[in-house]
C-alpha cells in the first residue's frame, strides 16, 4: 500500500510540474497575442508545436539545457524598440503561474478527498515556485523572465538586443543571411551587448565574411566579464568554427 501511495505522489509531482510548465508557456502566448505578436512555436520539454507556413506541426526537439519550455512569438512590426510591446510577453508566464496559485490553493483547501486535495495544493505550490523562479531576476544558466524585464526597463540597448533576438528566433525557416540586416545591429552597451556580437557574427559567417565575424567573437570573449559563461562558450565555439571555415574557404 505504501508503494502505491509513493508511486501516486511521484506521479502527481510529475503531472503537476508539467502542468505548471504548460501554464507558464501559455501565459507567454496569451499575453503576446494580446499585444500583437504572431505565433511561431510552443515547446514543453522536448515536444514542440510549430507554425510552418500557417500549418501547425509537432516536432521532437530534445531537451534544451536551462529551459523546461519555450514560447516563441513574432513581435509586431513597429517603428522602434521603444514602442514595441515586450513587458507583457516576458511577464505573462509568471503571471499565469500566480493566477494558478490563486485558483488551485483555495480549491485544494476546500476538497475533502485526500488525493484530490493533495493534487490541487501541489499544483499551487509548484506553480508558485515557478512564478518565483521566473519573476525574481536571475541568470544562473540563462537569463530568466524577471531579468529580461529588468533589462528592457533599464537599458535601451538591452531592449533592442532582446527585441532582435526575438525577431531572429521568429524565423526558424530562414538562414541568418536571409533575414533583414537590421536584426543584427551590434549594441555596444548593456548586458546583452555580447549577445548582439554573437548574432551579428553568425550573420557575417552566413555571408562568408569570416574575418568580420572573428573580430566580433573575439570582442565578445574580451568583454566576457560583463556576460555569462554561456555566451563565452558559444562565442568560443563560433570562433573556432569561423576559423575552420575561413581556412577551408581560402584553400578552395
Amino acid at each position: 500500500m505504501k508503494i502505491i501511495e509513493a508511486a501516486y505522489i511521484i506521479l502527481m509531482v510529475v503531472i503537476t510540474y508539467e502542468l505548471t510548465m504548460i501554464i507558464h508557456e501559455l501565459g507567454h502566448l496569451v499575453m503576446a497575442k494580446l499585444t500583437g505578436y504572431s505565433f511561431v512555436s510552443f515547446r514543453v520539454g522536448p515536444i514542440m508545436l510549430v507554425n510552418e507556413s500557417g500549418n501547425l506541426r509537432f516536432r521532437n526537439t530534445g531537451f534544451i539545457k536551462g529551459t523546461g519550455g519555450q514560447c516563441v512569438m513574432m513581435p509586431p512590426d513597429r517603428t522602434s524598440a521603444e514602442n514595441t510591446p515586450m513587458l507583457l510577453y516576458f511577464l505573462g508566464g509568471g503571471f499565469f503561474n500566480l493566477l494558478t496559485v490563486l485558483f488551485a490553493v483555495p480549491i485544494g483547501l476546500l476538497m475533502n478527498h485526500t488525493y484530490v486535495k493533495a493534487f490541487f495544493l501541489l499544483l499551487g505550490i509548484i506553480s508558485g515556485g515557478q512564478a518565483i523562479i521566473n519573476l525574481i531576476p536571475s541568470k544562473l544558466v540563462v537569463a530568466n523572465d524577471g531579468y529580461s524585464i529588468s533589462r528592457i526597463r533599464k537599458s535601451p540597448s538591452d531592449r533592442m538586443a532582446l527585441l532582435n533576438s526575438l525577431r531572429i528566433s521568429s524565423h526558424p525557416e530562414c538562414s541568418f543571411s536571409e533575414m533583414p540586416e537590421t536584426y543584427f545591429v551590434c549594441q555596444d552597451e548593456g548586458e546583452y551587448a555580447n549577445l548582439s556580437y554573437i548574432l551579428r557574427g553568425f550573420y557575417l559567417m552566413d555571408r562568408k565574411d569570416f574575418s568580420g565575424a572573428e573580430k566580433l567573437f573575439l570582442k565578445c570573449n574580451e568583454s566576457i566579464g560583463k556576460s555569462n559563461e554561456l555566451y563565452h562558450l558559444e562565442a568560443t565555439a563560433a570562433l573556432l568554427l569561423c576559423m575552420l571555415l575561413r581556412n577551408a574557404d581560402d584553400a578552395a
